[in-house]
């Protein structure tokens, strides 16, 4: 008996080992999914115990596009114990990419290097760029520019949240644990970076007028 309501007349039950203060790492626990959105799935383990699988931690081989695509609220679902922040436990689906190890999650920028291909899922998104989540502990940056090779008016419109994309890393800043990706079919500007050999004859780029003259304008490009 894990909680008893007696005004609702209602007694909620768990199992010995499913007591989150007993749960260690790599133990399997059962729970219903209470909430499922693009990027999480909250889990509720007893009756006041909840847990989250984010969504790097239940990718099935072959389905790494929509990982949550065939998980709806109500449902059971078994997990493995990842990680404990507090009454809060970090879980993964069984049989999913959460099984390789603790020891394959994405932590740290510098274990990254400049032309790595990598995937994850898009965070959110502005007129400014994206953030794409490549683990549920490292979270990379796009530039609008390196979106992509065509003018995108509505970015939110075509990389909404939770979006799997694919891309590689341009630039790594190690002591900020920070790192910048291009999702661009051409691999986007890399070394050329603000060089007028970066660009080409029919491209589309998007930047701010900085100055009006008789003869034109200048602007700043992005």
């Amino acid at each position: 008996v894990t909680r008893c309501d007696d005004d609702l007349r209602n007694i909620d039950l768990g199992l010995p080992h499913e007591r989150v203060s007993e749960l260690d790492l790599g133990d399997r626990v059962c729970g219903v999914a209470t909430k499922v959105n693009p990027l999480s799935v909250q889990v509720q383990i007893t009756g006041k115990r909840f847990g989250r699988i984010f969504v790097t931690d239940a990718v099935r081989p072959g389905a790494a596009e929509s990982p949550f695509g065939e998980i709806s609220e109500g449902q059971v679902l078994e997990c493995v114990v990842l990680e404990r922040r507090g009454k809060q436990l970090e879980l993964g689906l069984s049989g999913t990419v959460a099984e390789t190890g603790e020891s394959e999650v994405a932590r740290r920028a510098e274990d990254f290097e400049i032309g790595q291909e990598v995937c994850g899922y898009v965070k959110n998104v502005s007129q400014k760029g994206c953030f794409v989540s490549l683990s549920r502990h490292l979270h990379a940056h796009v530039k609008l520019r390196n979106l992509s090779n065509r003018f995108l008016k509505h970015p939110e419109r075509d990389f909404p949240r939770g979006k799997f994309v694919r891309g590689k890393v341009v630039e790594i800043v190690a002591d900020k644990n920070q790192i910048e990706l291009t999702l661009r079919e051409d691999g986007g500007q890399g070394e050329r970076a603000g060089s007028v050999s970066s660009v080409a004859v029919g491209d589309i780029l998007l930047g701010a007028i900085t100055r009006l003259e008789k003869y034109g304008a200048f602007c700043r490009l992005e």
